[in-house]
């Protein structure tokens, strides 16, 4: 069954980056030169920054040192041994990996929702139908994870008396995530809420403390980037445009696609995600919001308004028509964080 499990890394559209990270063996070479690797030929290469072909070659690397059978798999799509090794890696730990996310979403929930529920998010994620479905793509094995861990680092310099060192964190996993996708933007318009919905006191001081972190953040994200551009080249807005254009021009996504993909995005991630889930966040950010409105001098926990926010943002702004089940599976450890405190009240 070795050849169905890895079917979508040999043969679907992502499988270009396994191919890739078999003819490519150095990941310092991969990312110094990341521009002349991803051809125009390469579409899915040319849509990503060089972090996201990087893990391909670091699974590659740890694929190569464990002791596989000779005859497993014999897809006729392998082009050679590094490449069988690595789809063999795939199928076999990358659903596994991609479950690593409980581990920052515990630290959330226990931070976010009351303790006796902490584990509740948990077993919510794992029953979302496109966290288990959805596989051997980075979207359902590390998207989520590095999501969930930036916030988590937030949520913990809230409270915490090092704070500045948690909004370090925040910002090196900000930066992190943005080397391996773009996708991951709008994870950024959630981090006040959580740090407002973590925070044990809503003044002015929390607010002063609120800029400053963000200025903390930024420092690190700064400084990662400043090192990235002087040890391999990597410049961040040439990348990002390079990214949106080969999007636009390879999705042929324009102004009067827009009605449609927003109706489409949101049903389609609906479904996936559940519409139980999504009914429970729709009524957690309406008692909120009606709670907030009422009471303006004690704010509510804000944090399913942010994760409504954040979905409605990319939804309206995003250039992205259909495949959300994929692209917005970041989002579901957030979704799952608000559905079951919801469920509880």
């Amino acid at each position: 069954g070795i050849d169905a499990m890895r079917d979508r890394i040999v043969f679907s559209g992502h499988s270009e980056f396994a191919y890739l990270a078999s003819v490519h063996t150095s990941v310092w070479g991969a990312r110094r030169d990341y521009e002349t690797v991803a051809q125009p030929s390469h579409p899915f290469a040319r849509s990503k920054p060089p972090g996201q072909l990087a893990l391909y070659i670091v699974a590659a690397d740890l694929a190569e040192r464990l002791p596989w059978p000779d005859q497993m798999g014999s897809q006729g799509a392998i082009v050679n041994a590094r490449h069988r090794r690595l789809d063999n890696f795939a199928a076999l730990f990358f659903p596994p990996i991609s479950l690593l996310v409980l581990l920052p979403l515990f630290g959330l929930a226990r931070r976010l929702v009351p303790p006796e529920r902490a584990l509740w998010p948990l077993l919510l994620y794992v029953l979302v139908p496109q966290t288990v479905l959805v596989t051997l793509h980075l979207d359902q094995v590390v998207y989520p994870l590095l999501v969930a861990t930036t916030l988590w680092c937030v949520a913990r310099a809230a409270t915490a008396r090092r704070w500045p060192l948690w909004w370090a964190a925040a910002g090196a996993c900000t930066w992190l995530g943005l080397f391996v996708s773009f996708s991951l933007l709008p994870s950024l318009l959630v981090v006040p809420f959580v740090f407002w919905t973590a925070a044990t006191a809503r003044d002015r001081a929390q607010l002063r403390r609120l800029a400053l972190g963000l200025a903390a953040a930024a420092a690190a994200f700064l400084a990662l980037q400043g090192l990235a551009h002087l040890l391999i080249g990597y410049d961040l807005h040439r990348a990002y445009a390079r990214c949106l254009l080969n999007h636009r021009q390879w999705k042929h996504f324009s102004a009067a696609d827009r009605g449609l993909a927003i109706r489409l995005d949101l049903s389609e991630f609906g479904y996936w995600t559940g519409l139980e889930l999504i009914a429970l966040l729709l009524a957690a950010a309406g008692v909120e919001l009606w709670g907030w409105a009422r009471c303006p001098r004690q704010p509510q926990r804000l944090l399913a308004l942010g994760v409504v926010v954040m979905i409605g943002a990319t939804a309206i702004l995003g250039d992205t028509l259909a495949e959300v089940a994929r692209l917005w599976i970041f989002m579901v450890p957030l979704v799952v964080l608000v559905a079951a405190d919801a469920l509880a009240k």
